[in-house]
């Protein structure tokens, strides 16, 4: 993963909201974590439009998501799968430009 030229890349409306419902969910300690996501990370491979090094910045962050998810499928009470989920969320902000992400 690699910032743009020292700088956070932009983002665009798909990976805002996608992001910020899976921020939501493990805020709330949502039990349907794993499900929102999956849902979610489908919703920005299918929707979100950013430049090729962008593109492959947010997919290291999606792998971990992704991992984080299969966790969590296995044991719903897996800690491990939360912290994975919460260590990308605390990442994505350090790589993206996301006006008004509370970490």
């Amino acid at each position: 993963m690699a910032l743009n030229n020292g700088q956070r890349w932009a983002t665009d409306e798909a990976l805002r909201t996608g992001m910020q419902r899976i921020h939501d969910a493990a805020q709330q300690n949502s039990p349907d974590l794993a499900q929102t996501t999956r849902q979610q990370t489908d919703y920005l491979i299918a929707n979100c439009k950013l430049e090729p090094q962008a593109d492959a910045t947010l997919h290291g962050i999606i792998a971990q998501l992704l991992a984080g998810a299969d966790a969590l499928e296995k044991d719903s009470a897996s800690a491990k799968g939360m912290e994975t989920i919460r260590r990308a969320l605390q990442q994505y902000p350090e790589y993206f430009d996301h006006p008004g992400w509370q970490p």
